[in-house]
């Protein structure tokens, strides 16, 4: 560690306490014999939404190999990007966007048998390690991250925290090239297996350097988001993997590991490293930078003569008790850190694995830090096979903890309606937290992914049509619809997917992002009713997708195999039933959205012109002195009467 680090270190902790993880994202990964489906599945909430965001889905096409790829530090806002040569939807709009200048580039292919992968060359075959030979790219949709290519490699991000920092070269004090952003890009543009992808990520990442783009700046660098984890899933070798990657020494080049998830098990990451003890000579399990016990050694983060095995996430991970001088802000800080990240996790497996003993067992109390604990969440759990299917994965991830004691729609912070959302920000001086539940109010959207191997077909081109498949949602996932998309299409998602009009600072009704967000801003004005109207609308529309999805493939799938028709044409249809499915269920939100309005207003539920009930307080609201109802006096208050204070006594007012 360099001293300009240590003292960056020293002087910026002070501030850390009330300052918020900027992805926030849940991630779950279900290994192939766990999924219903036979090949691994991934899901991921984007709770991005601190500040305006560019909320466009985009079809990257594939594109011919060059000599050099450009490599851009892609915007938290609108646009994220203005490249052209990238996507058509990247290029500059109408009124001229100044095209985003690269701050670096790298050779198109790079070499990835490096020794940093801790692989043999038999392993590097049998497992597809090498990056694709062809000479182009493999097309993908995007997002703030890549989502999923055309032959079945998906990726989840969540951001991490790290004893380590690091910065872009465009910026002073950084000496990095590489973000999470450009490393899922390009590992799906080359790729087809899990990995090959983290092989290509982490070789760039050291070679080139890794930084993350919520760490702040070298004056106020910010440990809480200074890393990365993504779980990597592929069709082709039906592997599922955890990756978690930080900046190395010195502020520069990488750490990274990786591990498989068992086939037979699910996965959670939740803003933190998952990985711990790593068998350095078990390489099926196994993947990491040659230098990642060095700077742990090299620093007292880890003492083999203590713990002769290596724990990655208890020498890497962020611990305000060990970095910070100040340790009561630093106990405030681990107290946010082990709940933010534990209770998601305890939640998730709970969901995902309801048969497993081990699942059920788990403290929610223990959170999760860097040091063990006794009840420590384990990396994966086993559960029964083929038994974690999409629904489920849907369903965890609009959960607020309901049915349990942490239950967010209940009690006064839920408000008289159970409103489980709560502001992305509090007072600087207050004390405290609200439990982080998976579904929030700052969710920008939410997706699973379930991968498929492409299918042989009799297809005249000689290719075969690959059927994975992108669940997607816009805004919190408590109130959206998820649609179908084939990454294997050439045919994008429809206009409002990827609108120039559908800015955050912009009510559009060209924006689908906008329909779904306008109905659950609505919904917080009497949550537990209008909430129920949406998911029933939610499930309706959902089990008719279901079923007109498998029906159009059968159909799609059978035509073509009597005769002969190409992968590309099958694909075309497929995509073109996708796209207006898609815009139909927006189309369809719009008026659902606004009778919710004409539903629910004046203190009434509105059924018909002839009948409408009354929207009523709940006693239990009602007798909170907090609330005044109770403590309401002639003479005062007027407003409530704070738990510390008594009310004051009953005056008789002279009636004239």
């Amino acid at each position: 560690m360099s001293l300009v680090f240590i003292v960056v270190l020293t002087l910026s902790l002070s501030n850390l306490v009330f300052l918020p993880l900027s992805d926030a994202c849940t991630v779950s990964v279900s290994g192939s014999l766990a999924s219903y489906g036979s090949f691994p599945l991934v899901s991921h909430t984007d709770d991005n939404g601190f500040t305006p965001s560019d909320l466009r889905l985009v079809r990257v096409p594939s594109r011919s190999l060059r000599s050099k790829r450009p490599v851009h530090v892609w915007a938290p806002n609108y646009p994220r990007v203005v490249d052209a040569s990238i996507a058509p939807d990247y290029a500059p709009s109408p009124s001229s966007q100044p095209p985003f200048v690269p701050i670096g580039y790298i050779p198109e292919e790079e070499e990835t048998s490096s020794s940093s992968t801790k692989t043999t060359t038999k392993q590097q075959n049998h497992h597809h390690h090498q990056p694709n030979q062809r000479k182009e790219t493999y097309a993908y949709l995007d997002l703030e991250y890549a989502l999923a290519n055309e032959v079945g490699l998906a990726v989840a991000e969540s951001s991490c925290t790290a004893n380590t920092v690091g910065w872009p070269v465009n910026k002073p004090g950084g000496y990095n090239l590489l973000s999470i952003n450009e490393l899922s890009k390009i590992a799906l543009e080359r790729c087809s297996t899990s990995r090959c992808a983290i092989s290509v990520m982490g070789s760039l990442a050291e070679k080139y350097g890794f930084y993350d783009d919520g760490a702040g700046s070298p004056d106020a660098p910010d440990y809480t988001n200074s890393a990365e984890a993504l779980a990597v899933v592929s069709a082709e070798d039906g592997e599922a993997w955890i990756f978690n990657i930080l900046t190395g020494d010195n502020n520069a080049s990488a750490i990274w590991a990786a591990q498989r998830v068992p086939d037979d098990a699910i996965s959670v990451i939740a803003n933190s490293f998952t990985i711990r003890e790593i068998d350095f000579d078990n390489h099926e399990t196994f993947m990491y930078s040659a230098n990642v016990t060095a700077l742990a050694l090299k620093m007292g983060w880890w003492d083999p003569q203590k713990d002769p095995k290596f724990d990655f996430y208890a020498s890497y991970g962020f611990d305000p008790m060990r970095s910070m001088k100040n340790k009561k802000r630093a106990k405030q800080l681990q107290r946010v850190l082990r709940y933010y990240s534990g209770r998601r996790m305890w939640r998730a497996f709970q969901l995902l694995a309801p048969n497993s003993s081990i699942a059920q067992s788990l403290d929610p109390l223990v959170g999760n830090l860097p040091r063990r604990m006794q009840g420590s969440y384990p990396f994966a759990i086993r559960v029964s096979r083929h038994s974690v299917r999409v629904d489920h994965m849907k369903a965890m991830m609009r959960d607020h903890y309901e049915g349990t004691r942490f239950d967010l729609t209940k009690g006064m912070a839920a408000g008289p309606y159970g409103d489980p959302n709560r502001p992305a920000n509090t007072a600087q001086q207050a004390v405290g937290q609200f439990e982080r539940a998976i579904s929030m109010h700052r969710t920008l959207w939410s997706f699973v992914v379930e991968v498929h191997k492409s299918l042989k077909s009799n297809s005249r081109d000689g290719t075969n049509p690959n059927l994975s498949t992108a669940w997607f949602g816009y805004d919190m996932p408590h109130g959206t619809v998820y649609l179908p998309f084939y990454p294997a299409s050439k045919i994008p998602p429809p206009r409002s997917f990827r609108s120039r009009l559908g800015l955050m600072s912009n009510f559009s009704m060209d924006s689908a992002w906008w329909a779904f967000n306008f109905a659950n801003q609505y919904a917080s004005t009497n949550f537990r009713a209008i909430n129920a109207d949406i998911r029933a609308k939610s499930e309706t529309i959902e089990r008719r997708i279901d079923e007109q999805k498998l029906a159009w493939e059968t159909s799609i799938l059978n035509s073509n195999s009597n005769s002969g028709g190409s992968s590309s044409s099958i694909m075309e249809q497929l995509g073109t039933r996708a796209q207006h499915l898609a815009q139909s269920v927006v189309d369809e939100w719009w008026p659902f959205a606004f009778q919710l309005m004409a539903k629910y207003g004046q203190g009434l539920v509105v059924y018909n012109e002839t009948y409408a009930e009354r929207q009523e307080y709940p006693a239990w609201w009602l007798d909170s002195r907090d609330v005044g109802f109770s403590t309401w006096q002639p003479n005062g208050p007027y407003h409530g009467v704070p738990d510390d204070e008594e009310a004051p006594e009953e005056v008789e007012i002279a009636l004239s």
